[in-house]
């Protein structure tokens, strides 16, 4: 079938059907999704059964890409596929299963190569005769993604001192085998709806409201190649971990994560200004904490900070500003993004030949912050516990990184139609 969001694109196993569906309500500008970028191809062949793909790439070509489509949004029936729980006000928790957009991933690969970037390349599939079972998309690509890749930049210069001091309780720790791929759009830093996740367990246990920071003093190599798994074989289906019946353990790969070891410092603190009790429950909270972004922690400090200052680190800070200055009628978000990218390192002498694109280096780069739904919350029988199920396309915004500052806190905003983080400086927090 023709599709917009294939859930095989990663993980050719999954017996799950593709969807044609668009983003739910209107995002802000400067999250890049496939809502902002503008497509050159929305439809992509996506059969079930890859025999199939030469006849619907022959339907996909045929199709003009400004044309509007129907909506066909299938049933969850894959029990193996990610499931994120998300607060709901009207349901309390919502379970989230983000699908890449193929369009999305297929926009980046072809602009990193038009505009002579230098993108990180990740092999899903290397086998030839084995890519048209991940999908038209990932098929035109000869089976990998081109990601955004930035590792720690230095912040320590005059020019990034911005430090601050901060009350708040602070984690540091040795993260071993944390999973810093964003989505497979970025990689070299854990994804922010990872970090989100783990401060909305702070926020259950001690029924607060939180934001965090986020920033790492070192990092080792990322694992090369495809990490290998345990994978779990039964009649009931093919997945990662317990399935049920009779089972049988066989090699396996998975292709979504990259693994790394690094050295992180997590930062969180209440909404507005906080009390010693307040400190002390969250601080009490973190000490359950053992595992961040699918890593296991080790050598774990935690202390309560009382307007001091932390433990000086590369901290991930919501650029979101800069991106939308760079956006126009030529431009969209991913374009500005790239633009950020790009001219990391540009000479002072070459402001002349690339007239508003002098960005200052601080280490730009991407990360998934959010979900955008892509249909309404309805019942499904693979659906974690009793909450409604929603499919999500990920969203992404633009990061830096420096010294602790007013934007390098997240915090979490939740629409009808999407859940995001952003800085606690953006406008886009601010009541309407």
């Amino acid at each position: 079938m023709l599709s917009t969001h294939i859930p095989k694109m990663f993980n050719s196993k999954l017996k799950q059907s593709p969807l044609r569906a668009k983003i739910l309500g209107d995002l802000p500008p400067f999250l890049i999704s496939s809502q902002s970028v503008k497509l050159r191809k929305t439809l992509w062949a996506a059969p079930m059964n890859s025999a199939e793909m030469a006849t619907w790439r022959t339907a996909s070509a045929a199709v003009d890409n400004n044309a509007d489509f129907d909506i066909s949004v299938p049933e969850m029936v894959e029990q193996y596929l990610k499931q994120v729980l998300v607060p709901s006000e009207e349901f309390g928790y919502l379970n989230v299963t983000p699908i890449p957009s193929a369009g999305l991933v297929n926009e980046l690969y072809n602009r990193f190569t038009e505009q002579r970037i230098r993108p990180t390349r990740w092999t899903i599939q290397p086998s030839p005769v084995a890519m048209s079972n991940h999908g038209e998309a990932l098929l035109m690509q000869a089976g990998a993604v081109s990601l955004f890749a930035r590792g720690l930049h230095d912040v320590t210069k005059p020019e990034n001192a911005l430090a601050m001091n901060v009350s708040c309780v602070q984690l540091t720790a040795e993260c071993q085998g944390m999973n810093i791929a964003a989505g497979m759009i970025a990689a070299g830093w854990p994804a922010i709806t990872a970090l989100g996740g783990m401060v909305h367990a702070l926020e259950r246990d001690t029924g607060l409201k939180l934001e965090f920071a986020f920033g790492m003093t070192s990092a080792a190599s990322w694992l090369k190649g495809v990490p290998k798994f345990a994978q779990m074989k039964s009649s009931a289906g093919m997945g990662i971990g317990r399935a049920s019946g009779k089972t049988t353990i066989t090699p396996g790969f998975n292709a979504e994560e990259m693994k790394a070891t690094c050295d992180i410092v997590v930062l969180v603190r209440p909404h507005g200004e906080s009390t010693q009790d307040q400190l002390d429950k969250i601080y009490s909270a973190l000490k359950k904490i053992n595992r961040i972004a699918g890593g296991m922690l080790f050598e774990t400090e935690i202390k309560i900070l009382s307007d001091e200052r932390p433990t000086m680190a590369s901290y991930m800070t919501d650029a979101s500003d800069s991106l939308s200055a760079h956006i126009t009628s030529e431009r969209d978000s991913l374009d500005s993004a790239l633009t950020h990218y790009k001219y990391r390192n540009v000479k002072k002498s070459d402001i002349k030949k690339t007239p508003g694109l002098y960005i200052k280096n601080r280490g730009f780069t991407v990360n998934s912050n959010g979900f955008a739904f892509l249909s309404e919350p309805s019942e499904s029988r693979c659906s974690r516990g009793p909450y409604p199920h929603v499919w999500a396309e990920n969203t992404y915004c633009l990061t830096q990184q420096q010294q602790l500052s007013g934007e390098s806190w997240w915090r979490r905003k939740d629409t009808p139609e999407a859940v995001y983080w952003l800085g606690s400086k953006n406008k886009a927090l601010m009541p309407a």
